[in-house]
């Protein structure tokens, strides 16, 4: 009987290779923000060109939802290039009803996911085993507006329409990201599908109007079943314990446990802020050794003090 995978939060998906890019332009927008507030009041562009993009950023940014964008097109594949030329690509898609993360190896002669989040749920796979480490901080923390976190969050809340041009079938969108005055602002710019608003191409650009580095994205991908076949993981389940004695600095302990839902065939490990050791057993004599594969329970003990 296929068991309830962990429950999702989008809020540390981004923590892949799409955040390792130092170029990328803007900050997270805030949460619940005016899609009619079109943050362009000194910007050189016309009503009708605001009108091809709803009148706003803010209003590209709602239409590019990774929660409607995966309801629509159920998966993502964007392929991000680095200022040195290299690519990353990675896969957003749909898990337990909601979004999650995977870096991918997508060559000729290989096709694999690499890594991933899920929620707080980290993992990483190597040939012939995947392993796993539960953010805990995040996994205590997590809140359910986290699911707001939108594709096109690259856009700034800040930033200004500098100029639109039709490229019919689609819009290039100039983002001015900082002083519009100011000759050194990065432009960042964006193509997207005329008709649908979809964000199908970004490009950041320095102060000297070069290009250095950008994402491409495009719906509906899931080549070979590559993420499918990787979810398949999660028909059999266990359930993994954390104990966690903690000794605080007044030399008392405190105590929690969480209990997490994982695939049989992953090793999966808590990580903490501060440095813990594992055990196998309460008196923390056993140091901690994976048990294998399988769907037999187990827990792991875990301290901030070495036994």
């Amino acid at each position: 009987m296929t068991k309830k995978p962990l429950t999702i939060f989008i809020a540390v998906a981004l923590t892949v290779s799409m955040l390792l890019f130092t170029g990328c332009g803007g900050e997270e927008p805030e949460n619940g923000s005016d899609v009619n507030n079109t943050n362009n009041t000194n910007a050189a562009v016309s009503e009708e060109e605001l009108n091809l993009i709803g009148g706003s950023l803010s209003f590209v940014r709602e239409e590019n939802r990774l929660e409607y964008l995966l309801d629509r097109y159920e998966n993502i594949h964007i392929v991000t290039q680095f200022t040195d030329g290299a690519e990353d690509q990675s896969v957003c898609f749909l898990f337990d009803g909601q979004p999650a993360w995977a870096s991918v190896e997508y060559s000729e002669t290989s096709r694999r996911v690499l890594s991933g989040w899920l929620g707080p749920l980290y993992f990483y796979c190597e040939p012939g085993k995947v392993s796993g480490e539960l953010d805990m901080e995040m996994y205590k923390f997590q809140e359910s507006d986290s699911l707001d976190y939108m594709i096109s969050s690259y856009i700034s809340e800040d930033a200004q329409v500098e100029k639109v041009e039709d490229l019919e079938p689609y819009l290039r969108v100039t983002a001015v990201n900082g002083d519009q005055k100011d000759p050194e602002a990065r432009r960042d710019v964006y193509i997207l599908d005329k008709g649908t608003l979809r964000l199908v191409e970004v490009f950041y650009m320095n102060e000297n109007g070069v290009s250095v580095g950008g994402h491409s994205i495009e719906p509906g991908w899931d080549e070979n079943g590559l993420i499918s076949n990787f979810l398949t993981a999660w028909e059999e389940t266990r359930t993994v314990t954390f104990v966690y004695d903690k000794l605080l600095s007044n030399g008392k302990t405190s105590t929690e446990t969480v209990d997490v839902e994982v695939p049989a065939t992953w090793e999966v490990l808590p990580r903490y802020p501060e440095e813990t050791y594992c055990y196998m057993n309460r008196n923390l004599t056993k140091p901690y050794v994976y048990p294998g594969d399988g769907t037999e329970d187990y827990t792991v003990y875990v301290t901030n003090t070495a036994g």
